[in-house]
């Protein structure tokens, strides 16, 4: 009766949810309406509309005002994820691949032309691999370039904490119930586990875009139609111009849709006019306890083809856009399947040789040393590429377990995939397609400390979907604010005091705007302004910040950017790390200046030790050397460090610049650059000596 009424009141454009929860005051205004209390003169021609009218202002007025509701809890709630996020999220630029791809994007914005390398680098440069590697960043290097137009430093940290909260907001699309405070908690958890990912490079992107391939793959469960696979390659597409993980996004969305596309094949579903025929078929029969026939569902043999060649194509199609260009895309693709295609040949040829008579001699695989059981950690770390401690681009692939226990951003990450393992098991409610995915991310995450923040996000997401039926209950949402406000207190009480470093544990996090100190505009400026045309050794650090601070002005020897650097530089610059050998530096290349940051203590005693360089400046983070061919004599030395500007950053920073001054004063000798009272006669370095007394409590 109640339904009757309502279809005669109200238009259909009125949401049958919103009537659902305005019920209580349907049947509260349908009563006063229809009751003696209205009086209404005979014969008008309004009589029979007034109930409904009355209805539908109540109705109206109450939806507004839960409108206003959900609009101000939604407030609330992205503040309170904000809040709760920020003190991780928001640090100084501490990566050097910021700084060039920026220099990159910066050419291409100003210039309109593919990047010219001799305005980057006075040493040898092969332009060859330049395109190719453009192919998957070259979008990525404009907004980074945009973003530090804008704002500088800080503009690069918005972009991240911009990408981790769009990542952060398709997360939390998975979930059919209101937001609340476990999924507050549970989104700060992912900040912390994916604190490598928000390093300050193109991958910061992929924050956001892998997030947003895991919603659109389990928003639905039925077969994908040609519409989803245009979404996806729309952003798969947009995807491979910012970054290169868009080949582990291919991978995975052959992951999410693979399962939903063979779910064709399975039969219908019987409805319920075919069951209603069936038991009065069976009623029918002689033998009334004879159990109603099965219902027939075959396989749908059509629909599942149809639906396995859509999903074919459409995967096919995405992997010729993404590697489109890149000339190594389907190499770097079937890395880890050779991988294990490998270990699985290997494992074989082991246990044959095993099995063989002890008079047969063994196989040419079997004395391979390539073939001896490896350790987990070292199998796992060679699925792609494998660290190698002489290989200075190596870095980028250590293992994440190495840096266990201790690591925060890792243990969260770890515990998030546990929590996960063991959600999937209880409810078995988390799709096919997405435990295959959370799988990739898993194998991934544990090989290379790039890659574990993938397991985070993966991890959250089969959190979600399995325990997104669950209901509230107020003791447990009440838990789970005190929670969340213990966190954000103290995750705000550690940045106010500066300990959040101590925290990750990474000594380089810094919660203000800008960049760390190795990143020294101050230095960069005096050399530039005092040697214009002199040649300047760079390391990776400071050549990637140089290259966009000196404006194509003034060139660097090396940066971050590997690909262009051809074997002789990488010789070069090899023999002096490793080594301490300068002179392939200076007969090679002409390099009669270095910059060096004061973080890295074997470049700086190697400079010191060596007979024909002498320092001549030092900053807030970086110490500049000169040649003896250079004439110092009517020049004094340059101490551009800050004791204030030290005193904004972490202890890791304030440690090596100090023991750097005191090395150099140590170090300083008339024959050899300035005298020691040269040094100490700065107006700069009485605050710094007082500094000391703080900083290395023990001298």
């Amino acid at each position: 009766m109640l339904y009757e009424r309502r279809s005669a009141v109200f238009p259909p454009t009125v949401a049958d949810r919103r009537y659902r929860d305005c019920l209580p005051l349907h049947i509260t205004c349908l009563k006063f309406s229809t009751s003696a209390k209205i009086r209404t003169r005979r014969g008008c021609p309004f009589q029979n509309e007034l109930p409904g009218l009355i209805l539908r202002r109540v109705i109206e007025s109450s939806t507004t005002r839960q409108s206003t509701n959900h609009r101000a809890q939604a407030v609330i709630w992205w503040m309170a994820l904000l809040a709760a996020t920020l003190p991780i999220a928001y640090r100084q630029v501490t990566v050097s691949d910021a700084w060039w791809h920026a220099a990159l994007g910066k050419w291409m914005v100003e210039m309109r032309t593919i990047p010219d390398l001799s305005r980057f680098y006075f040493s040898p440069a092969n332009p060859a691999p330049l395109l190719s590697e453009l192919r998957w960043e070259w979008l990525g290097d404009i907004l980074l370039y945009l973003a530090h137009a804008l704002g500088g430093a800080a503009g690069i940290q918005w972009l991240v904490v911009a990408c981790l909260l769009a990542g952060l907001a398709f997360l939390s699309k998975g979930t059919t119930t209101s937001r609340g405070p476990w999924l507050l908690l549970l989104l700060a958890a992912v900040c912390l586990g994916t604190y490598q990912l928000q390093l300050a490079r193109n991958s910061v992107y992929s924050l956001a875009f892998y997030p947003a391939l895991l919603w659109l793959g389990t928003r639905k469960s039925t077969t994908p139609d040609w519409r989803e696979y245009a979404w996806l390659l729309a952003l798969l597409a947009l995807w491979s111009c910012l970054h290169g993980s868009c080949a582990l996004g291919w991978v995975t969305a052959c992951a999410l849709y693979g399962p939903r596309a063979l779910g064709a094949f399975r039969p219908t579903p019987p409805t319920a006019n075919d069951s209603g025929k069936i038991r009065s078929a069976s009623r029918k029969k002689s033998n009334p306890s004879s159990q109603p026939p099965a219902l027939k569902s075959p396989i749908r043999w059509r629909a599942g083809v149809r639906s396995m060649a859509l999903y074919t194509a459409a995967m096919l199609l995405c992997l010729l856009v993404i590697s489109a260009g890149r000339r190594d895309a389907m190499h770097f693709l079937g890395l880890p399947f050779r991988h294990l295609a490998t270990t699985a040949s290997e494992r074989v040829e082991s246990t044959l040789s095993t099995t063989q008579p002890a008079s047969k001699p063994t196989t040419d695989a079997a004395k391979n040393p390539s073939t001896t059981p490896k350790s987990l950690k070292e199998w796992l770390n060679s699925s792609i590429w494998k660290r190698d401690p002489s290989v200075p681009w190596s870095n980028d692939y250590w293992s994440p377990i190495d840096m266990l226990p201790g690591m925060r951003p890792i243990e969260v990450a770890y515990a998030l995939a546990a929590l996960a393992a063991v959600s999937a098991i209880v409810f078995r409610n988390v799709p096919a397609g997405l435990l295959l995915a959370w799988l990739g991310a898993i194998f991934l995450g544990l090989g290379y400390v790039r890659m574990f923040g993938y397991t985070a996000l993966a991890s959250a997401a089969i959190l979600i979907a399995a325990t997104r039926h669950l209901p509230r209950r107020p003791a447990l949402q009440a838990a789970a604010w005190l929670l969340l406000a213990a966190w954000t207190g103290g995750a705000w009480w550690m940045v106010s005091k500066g300990k959040i470093d101590a925290f990750i544990p990474d000594g380089q996090h810094v919660s203000r705007s800008g960049q760390v100190p190795i990143y020294d505009a101050a230095t960069a400026d005096w050399v530039k302004r005092e040697f214009p045309d002199t040649p300047v050794f760079t390391t990776i650090e400071t050549g990637s910040y140089c290259v966009l601070r000196w404006n194509f002005e003034k060139q660097v020897f090396l940066d971050g950017f590997f690909a262009p650097h051809p074997p002789e530089v990488w010789n070069a610059y090899h023999a002096a790390m490793r080594l301490g050998d300068l002179r392939p530096l200076e007969e090679k290349f002409g390099i009669r200046l270095a910059i060096i940051p004061t973080t890295s203590k074997g470049w700086v005693d190697r400079f010191l030790r060596a007979k024909d360089w002498a320092p001549i400046a030092l900053g807030n983070g970086t110490v500049v050397f000169a040649h003896r061919s250079i004439d110092l004599s009517n020049k004094s030395p340059a101490l551009l460090a800050s004791a204030p500007a030290l005193r904004q950053t972490t202890h890791f920073y304030r440690e090596a610049t100090l023991r750097s001054l005191f090395k150099i004063i140590a170090a300083s000798s008339p024959d050899k650059g300035f005298r020691p009272d040269q040094w100490t006669s700065q107006s700069a370095f009485e605050p710094l000596r007082n500094m000391a007394a703080w900083v290395f409590p023990k001298l």
